[in-house]
């Protein structure tokens, strides 16, 4: 069992959700080999560090709600609550109810798209496949808050013309 599978089967058979988010759904539509992996779940870090003490744990970005096993990131569900705009640093990460508010918090619509780890149900709220269908670079959201936000996800969109 490769260790996806390993991290679906562990999270999924204590109840948890998992979806396959981000890069890795884009790049899936595309017809690409996803770079990365990563997942997003309602389990929080203490939870997911819990299901895998035979496992190589990074716990670098815990406090973004963010595990790594054995470089697969998984994330809580999270939302962003912004202190400060125009300064990233000044973002606070807190947990989110579903996996339709994590998506809500993403930089582009080609990144907000999720696929559960289960039923392969695909989650699209912001339109993003056919964003990329058509070629179309959008920010998630209301784009002058996106950029107040996070200043850099402009260099994100360019990033992908």
């Amino acid at each position: 069992m490769c260790i996806e599978e390993l991290i679906v089967k562990r999270l999924s058979d204590k109840g948890f959700e998992v979806f396959l988010v981000g890069g890795a759904v884009r790049d899936q539509l595309l017809g690409l080999t996803p770079k990365d992996i990563d997942f997003a779940t309602n389990a929080k870090p203490e939870e997911i560090i819990k299901l895998f003490p035979d496992r190589k744990i990074s716990t670098v970005g815990k406090s973004f709600k963010v595990v790594f096993i054995e470089d697969i990131q998984i994330a809580t569900y999270r939302k962003d609550e912004q202190r400060t705009y125009f300064n990233a640093k000044h973002c606070e990460p807190i947990y989110a109810e579903s996996i339709q508010e994590d998506l809500g918090r993403r930089d582009l619509t080609m990144n907000a798209m999720a696929i559960n780890a289960l039923t392969n149900e695909f989650i699209d709220v912001y339109n993003g496949q056919e964003d990329l269908k058509n070629g179309v670079i959008r920010l998630v959201g209301d784009p002058l808050k996106r950029l107040q936000e996070d200043p850099n996800r402009i260099i994100r969109a360019c990033r992908f013309l």
